[in-house]
């Protein structure tokens, strides 16, 4: 966090320190605002491994965008290498020496509030009341956040399993144990509480959901990403979908049934952003999509019931938890393509013995990460966060400009 600070100075921007943010919070208040901005976030990674989300004025980073940015780390990278150890700012260990870093201003609160705002001008008042959930608050960094809004919009929130310590939770490879620690707290809370409806969850940054639903009996039944997409879309009516090749063929059976036309792209939301841009300048109105790991993309403005929803073409959990609770087919959807998943022949690996619990088909996929970034050159301003694990606590943000914002 500190050496992104320090970075946005040196190139004689300005730093607006966001604060603790998912990053799906921190991606719609930038491109709001037409900054670049920087999330510090290990998401779901190990422990002691940390990273960055770089994003430009307008979205995420596209494949089309990295080779000048590689170039430029390179010439960076080059000048960084050939100076004296004296008069480097960083030490052997490749840490900032004493008394070098840049000193963080206070956090903008604002971010966080447009953020819920987005929900709250969509979604009616009380419009999940009577939900009963389960939130599994781990380290997240948007667990107090999410929690907040379900409970504005009307559920009854149960936070369980809180911790200070990193854990990593990654959504598209959930064992055994967590599933058996998930349905802990299911029991749990159905005995002091009565009947829930699900567990909601994140990974450490927030921007992919993880969603279990509760049987009549109090039984978990783990969804995978997938099959939350599918429910989403159909709340919201689209009228074009983009997901890579490797979600499930439950997507085709349900767009085939309504009409829908399905992009399918290569692994990873650089080209499932690239395409949706491209679905939208053709004429859809209503341009969703999602990955096989969870996080829903909207690529256009959404209107429902004289409501807007307005685009955010990044992975989002919060979007999927919300849609999955209002929509009145979420259950009754979940379970039929669960089981058309498994009449095709994809029978989802077992869970905890005495459960329904299942990971369904989650393959981790190995793809390579995109470690460059840019610091956009349109925009004049670079936003910056944290996320679930800068420096081992709750997620960084961090936004640069030249000029400072009243």
């Amino acid at each position: 966090m500190r050496a992104v600070a320090r970075a946005i100075v040196d190139a004689e921007l300005a730093v607006d320190n966001l604060g603790e943010l998912p990053t799906p919070a921190l991606t719609y208040y930038a491109v709001q605002q037409r900054h670049p901005s920087i999330m510090v976030t290990g998401s779901h990674i190990p422990f002691d491994r940390n990273g960055i989300k770089f994003n430009k004025s307008t979205g995420e980073v596209l494949k089309a965008d990295e080779p000048a940015i590689l170039q430029a780390v390179s010439r960076v990278r080059r000048a960084q290498y050939a100076r004296d150890r004296q008069e480097s700012l960083f030490g052997d260990d490749g840490m900032f020496k004493e008394q070098q870093p840049t000193s963080l201003p206070r956090p903008n609160s604002q971010a966080r509030r447009d953020y819920l705002r987005r929900y709250l001008d969509f979604f009616p008042e009380n419009a999940l009341k009577g939900q009963r959930i389960v939130f599994y608050q781990h380290s997240a960094v948007g667990r107090d956040l999410l929690v907040e809004l379900l409970t504005t919009l009307g559920v009854q929130a149960i936070p369980m399993g809180r911790s200070e310590s990193f854990v990593p939770i990654d959504t598209e490879a959930i064992s055994t144990e967590q599933l058996e620690l998930l349905q802990g707290f299911a029991d749990q809370a159905w005995q002091r509480n009565g009947p829930v409806d699900a567990i909601f969850s994140t990974d450490g940054d927030s921007d992919r959901p993880l969603v279990a639903g509760i049987d009549a009996k109090g039984k978990l039944r783990f969804f995978s990403g997938d099959l939350l997409g599918i429910v989403a879309a159909d709340f919201l009516k689209a009228d074009a979908v983009v997901v890579p090749i490797s979600v499930n063929d439950a997507v085709d059976h349900w767009a085939a049934g309504r009409n829908i036309a399905v992009r399918k792209t290569r692994i990873g939301s650089p080209h499932v952003i690239e395409a949706m841009q491209q679905v939208a300048t053709r004429g859809a109105g209503r341009v969703v999509g999602w990955e096989a790991n969870g996080g829903f993309l909207t690529a256009t403005e959404i209107e429902r019931d004289g409501r807007v929803l307005k685009a955010l073409p990044t992975r989002d959990a919060a979007l999927d938890s919300r849609l999955i609770t209002a929509a009145s087919s979420f259950g009754e959807t979940l379970f039929q393509f669960s089981r058309k998943e498994q009449t095709d022949g994809n029978q989802p690996n077992p869970g905890p013995q005495g459960t329904d619990a299942k990971p369904g088909r989650f393959c981790p996929l190995q793809a390579a990460g995109r470690n460059a970034r840019d610091a956009d050159q349109d925009g004049r301003r670079a936003e910056v966060g944290q996320g679930a694990r800068a420096d081992h606590g709750p997620q960084d943000f961090v936004q640069a400009t030249d000029e400072v914002t009243p």
